[in-house]
């Protein structure tokens, strides 16, 4: 049974419908045009993997066990693409998921999904076409394919683009994503406040009025929260971190879990996404990026947890 409750065989089915492929799939066909060099490349095992069940929150993330004698291997690769022209002339770089799989002892295992460096699951990547063009070749794309392979395997070989790569899996298997520590978040400050203020406009066009609306929740209070994030690394496809307003929590005593309704800027209300967006500099170190979010928590709570992904961040204090 998984912890959600749902038969294994039910849950995992359709993500392990390419892992458990013929071994004889054919490797012809144009599979893949160009090469990639891979800048940085990494392999982590885990037990178990995270997976969202809400798209506009993360109160509710879907825990996957990985079968008995099993583990998940999820590949974390930078690479730049050395693109090649097709047959129209036109400059390309490209690959679909049967050029891309895991050796373990002589058995090819393809790819489950991805798994990005911070946590997040999908099951995409396993139909998907990747495809390059020339803007890709200025800075480093992030590829992270999921694997599901013999928890005992010592070793795997990656096919990909081309080239192969072997990772030792010397490292003991972990329980699942740290995607607290790769978000590097520490809170600068938090501030109670009784009512928020929102630009608000009446009326239409050139006879619509601004208003200044007074926003009061039922709950007693709002506490704006200042988190400061210094991302570890990447956690999307483009080189970049990034993580949205719906990626955090606060989480009251053991049960209670409070999204977020926006963010501050300066004094007023933004209902619209609040995020944290870093790009690597030239060394490849991610800058600080700095947001408050506001959540609304009941006046007689004085303390609570920051989560991200489902995952603890930093212990909040309210105030009296």
């Amino acid at each position: 049974m998984t912890r959600a409750g749902l038969p294994l065989s039910i849950a995992l089915a359709s993500l392990f419908a390419f892992a458990t492929a013929d071994a004889t799939r054919a490797q012809t066909g144009p599979y893949w045009a160009g090469s990639l060099k891979i800048v940085k490349a990494e392999a982590k095992r885990y037990r178990t993997i995270s997976n969202r069940v809400q798209s506009h929150s993360a109160s509710a993330l879907g825990v996957i066990e990985a079968p008995s004698g099993e583990a998940f291997l999820a590949i974390h690769l930078d690479v730049v693409p050395v693109l090649a022209k097709d047959a129209n002339g036109a400059v390309s770089c490209f690959a679909k998921c049967e050029a891309i799989f895991v050796d373990v002892e002589g058995k090819p295992l393809y790819a489950i999904g991805t798994l990005t460096p911070d946590g997040r699951f999908t099951t995409g990547w396993a139909v998907a076409e990747y495809e390059f063009y020339d803007a890709d070749v200025e800075f480093p794309r992030g590829l992270d394919p999921l694997f599901l392979v013999p928890a005992t395997a010592k070793a795997v070989t990656l096919t990909i683009g081309g080239m192969q790569r072997k990772f030792a899996l010397d490292e003991p298997i972990g329980e699942t994503c740290d995607a607290a520590a790769s978000l590097g978040g520490k809170v600068v400050q938090t501030r109670a406040l009784e009512e928020l203020n929102r630009e608000h406009s009446l009326g239409r066009l050139a006879l619509s009025r601004e208003f200044v609306e007074k926003i009061r929740t039922a709950t007693g209070r709002y506490v704006a929260v200042t988190l400061q994030a210094t991302p570890q690394g990447r956690n999307d496809a483009s080189g970049r971190f990034r993580a949205v307003q719906e990626d955090f929590g606060v989480l009251l005593g053991k049960q209670v879990y409070v999204d977020p309704i926006g963010k501050l800027e300066g004094e007023w209300l933004a209902t619209y996404f609040a995020e944290f967006v870093s790009h690597p500099d030239a060394q490849g170190r991610f800058p600080a990026v700095e947001q408050t979010i506001v959540f609304p928590i009941p006046g007689n709570v004085k303390t609570g947890k920051l989560l991200y992904l489902g995952q603890p961040v930093a212990d909040l204090q309210f105030g009296p």
